[in-house]
């Protein structure tokens, strides 16, 4: 005589319907943690390597402007007329810029560039800028703030990347005069670059230390060459 099933049960029986057992779940999510943690490490590192490259390329854009602009003795204004600046064109460069402390998302590099923000505050930025500036009256630093006539345009680096200064400076001025390029501290105070020498950006997190492990091993370099006019940029492994 054949045996009938149960409503509600299939044709296996109910032993045969295993299910997980607590310890199979607790290592089902484990394994899964760590593959979203590696991913999320790849994620951020692959997403630093490629803010280090732009910010790479916009330095040395930068630095073949104001070098092009020496050599094909480019005009500026400087509040009167047009004229080519007695002093050349150069790159003031800074890490941890002063902003207004009305808005600290304004940087300041005279006391005019925070009206109606506040005063110029020292430091705290933890971020680096460079401006590129027409040196009218050849001082070899940028004076006058970005209402200033000497300002050109200002462009701020991406949060935890830091220039490598000359020297150890934590602010420095490089400019291109009459085909020869220059370095000077804040108070212009210097002399000539080597002819062929080079600027670094690094992964800076906090404005503390580098972190190159973010970076996939790599800095940033542009290497100029004033001699050949040659400006070349690439990444190179870190120390």
């Amino acid at each position: 005589m054949a045996r009938s099933l149960s409503p509600g049960i299939g044709i296996w029986p109910i032993s045969m319907h295993k299910g997980y057992t607590l310890v199979e779940m607790l290592v089902s999510i484990a394994i899964m943690s760590i593959m979203m943690g590696i991913v999320g490490f790849s994620y951020n590192v692959g997403k630093q390597y490629d803010t280090l490259n732009l910010e790479m390329q916009r330095v040395a854009s930068a630095i073949r402007t104001i070098r092009n602009r020496d050599f094909n003795g480019a005009v500026a204004y400087n509040g009167t007329t047009n004229m080519y600046p007695t002093g050349g064109y150069g790159l003031h460069m800074e890490n941890e810029y002063n902003v207004c402390t009305g808005d600290t998302s304004r940087s300041c590099y005279d006391a005019a560039d925070c009206t109606g923000f506040g005063s110029c505050q020292a430091g705290n930025s933890k971020r680096s800028s460079y401006i590129i500036f027409a040196d009218f009256d050849d001082d070899n630093i940028f004076d006058g703030g970005k209402s200033g006539s000497e300002y050109i345009t200002e462009v701020k680096v991406a949060k935890d990347f830091r220039l490598v200064l000359f020297n150890g400076l934590t602010a420095a001025n490089m400019k291109f005069k009459s085909g020869n390029a220059y370095y000077y501290n804040t108070s212009g105070s210097g002399g000539a670059l080597d002819p062929a020498f080079s600027i670094d950006l690094q992964y800076w997190p906090n404005g503390t230390s580098q972190n190159c492990s973010k970076t996939r091993n790599q800095k940033a370099r542009v290497a100029v060459n004033v001699s050949s006019k040659n400006i070349t940029e690439g990444l190179v492994a870190c120390p």
